[in-house]
């Protein structure tokens, strides 16, 4: 999720009940650091363009992560506030740093939450990256908590995302359903989209290429925009996918693709995950000269 949700998670979850006024700040730190701390991992990938999708949502997020991070949060706060106990500050940083891995692994994109054992991303697809529904519930809920200390709004925002979240995962399950009995293939994932009253996105694996449609929600109305063939396996490709910046690319992109075009003496080579195909947003793009040498190496991954 985006860092404005993260927040207002670590809002909601100091309006779950009041705390003493001399322990109040020093549990503020502790949820609102443990809210963004996981995404620190972004600030490599400002020096170092691997960096930006080999760490992004890797170890931080990880259930080793949680731990780290609670600890180093815990010693901090217990340094600077003293008078708030340090097993409160671990209780509610450890809460908000395991809200915001699960919130990470209800969307589309994914978090690898049970490294080093297992470095697949757990991507359930309930939400997209940015989902407004949520903000809008959280933000609305923290004005009348903040500024008219309704600590009720909170709790009833809360609840209402969780029914939310619900109905979301169940959406997701019964559009899953119907596009596997329509294309008769396992192999297949419905990816919501920015507009969460919209249609939704789905790819099916079909062996040598994936197909990338659109379903209707409320029709079930399932249509088919176009064919991918896989071809990493091309020589350009598969030569480009050892570097080390693509080759961690593609370690996470669940249905990568390269699109191979010339403008002029300058070859491109796009490696996208069709499940973010019709927004552009998570792709790296390989310029080469007209010798097939790399020139630069551009990467786009806003979430």
């Amino acid at each position: 999720m985006d860092n404005v949700t993260h927040a207002l998670l670590g809002v909601s979850l100091m309006g779950l009940r009041s705390h003493p006024k001399a322990e109040s700040r020093g549990l503020w730190l502790a949820v609102m650091l443990g809210s963004q701390a996981p995404d620190f991992d972004l600030l490599p990938g400002l020096f170092n363009p691997q960096a930006q999708v080999a760490f992004h949502r890797g170890d931080s997020h990880s259930w080793v992560g949680l731990a780290i991070i609670v600890g180093l949060i815990t010693l901090s706060i217990g340094v600077l506030e003293t008078r708030v106990s340090r097993k409160k500050v671990a209780f509610w940083s450890f809460l908000a740093v395991l809200v915001h891995l699960v919130f990470d692994a209800l969307t589309c994109y994914g978090t690898r939450i049970l490294l080093p054992y297992n470095g697949e991303p757990i991507a359930l697809d309930f939400l997209f990256i940015v989902d407004i529904p949520i903000i809008l519930i959280l933000g609305i809920g923290s004005f009348f908590y903040l500024y008219r200390h309704k600590t009720s709004a909170m709790r009833i925002a809360l609840i209402i995302v969780m029914l939310y979240l619900a109905g979301r995962g169940s959406l997701h399950h019964s559009l899953l359903q119907n596009v596997e009995r329509q294309v008769g293939v396992e192999r297949c994932s419905v990816v919501p989209l920015l507009n969460p009253l919209g249609k939704w996105l789905v790819l099916v694996d079909r062996g040598e290429k994936y197909s990338l449609g659109e379903i209707t929600p409320i029709t079930g109305k399932l249509v088919f925009r176009g064919d991918y063939a896989k071809n990493l396996s091309i020589p350009l490709v598969k030569k480009l996918a050892t570097n080390p910046v693509i080759d961690s690319f593609l370690e996470i992109a669940r249905f990568p693709y390269a699109q191979v075009s010339k403008q002029g003496k300058v070859w491109q080579v796009k490696f996208a995950d069709l499940r973010q195909w019709p927004y552009g947003g998570f792709n790296a793009l390989v310029l080469l000269d007209e010798n097939l040498q790399v020139q630069n190496i551009k990467l786009s991954t806003w979430n």
